[in-house]
């Protein structure tokens, strides 16, 4: 990480009910596959997901707080998620391309 400021590390989380992201300001839809990815970042905090009442499939599916903290704290992260391992690939090709 300390030798290429370029490097960006990826969050991959398999959530379910991943389609609701309209119930989630933070939330932001991947076109063409079945994935959001988490846009909330450096002022927001784990606890701040934790206490509203915003839908969020990180927080539905028992995603640590330290995990929620580690990419809201670095402009070099970006936490997704995916409700099938088929999407995997989907995503990852979309990320890289």
């Amino acid at each position: 990480m300390n030798e290429d400021p370029n490097f960006k590390y990826y969050g991959i989380a398999f959530v379910r009910k991943i389609a609701n992201e309209d119930k989630c300001p933070f939330l932001k839809r991947i076109e063409g596959i079945n994935s959001t990815e988490c846009t909330a970042k450096f002022d927001r905090t784990a606890w701040d997901c934790i206490e509203t009442k915003e839908f969020c499939p990180f927080k539905e599916q028992g995603v640590a707080k330290n995990v929620f903290e580690y990419f809201f704290a670095n402009k070099r992260t970006r936490l997704f998620s995916v409700e099938c391992l088929e999407d995997v690939p989907l995503l990852l090709n979309t990320l890289f391309h």
